[in-house]
């Protein structure tokens, strides 16, 4: 009779096996967090900005269709890292129960203007009583701006 000294392996893994794969699994979570984590914290601040400026664009069109017969305005809170949206002349002496107010995270950091900042658009025209350039310093990535000039042009550079 003949004794064969293999054995039959019946199926299945080895742990030595299971253990390489979720090494492997392991190095590729390890190595793509932080890119995940850049590119996530890179697009919540690119979208933050862009809701900031549509909603200044918004306002502005508001005054210059001349809604309600008022003008509308943006105050920046600089201490609450805030954009106000307020319905009126001013910010002292807008409409209360009208304002909108929007919060830009944290890693969007302000970096100008350092002083609250009232900006109104005139009624009929959209004109704004003031140029003003909001200058962001997005985490890791280069500085961007909501830039709002003479004529009321609206734009991120």
């Amino acid at each position: 009779m003949f004794i064969s000294s293999r054995k039959i392996r019946k199926g299945g893994f080895t742990l030595i096996e299971l253990l390489i794969v979720i090494a492997i699994i392991g190095s590729l979570g390890l190595v793509s967090f932080p890119v995940y984590s850049h590119f996530s914290n890179k697009t919540y601040s690119r979208s933050s900005m862009l809701e900031i400026e549509n909603l200044l664009k918004r306002t502005r069109q508001k005054s210059f269709s001349s809604l309600n017969d008022s003008s509308f305005g943006a105050y920046l809170d600089v201490v609450a890292n805030k954009f106000v949206f307020y319905k009126g002349n001013s910010f002292q002496t807008r409409v209360l129960n009208e304002d909108f107010e929007i919060s830009f995270n944290s890693s969007l950091e302000l970096v100008s203007p350092a002083e609250n900042t009232d900006i109104n658009f005139l009624l009929g025209s959209g004109t704004p009583d003031n140029e003003v350039v909001f200058l962001f310093s997005p985490e890791g990535a280069n500085e961007k701006s909501i830039r709002i000039n003479k004529f009321g042009a609206i734009f991120i550079e």
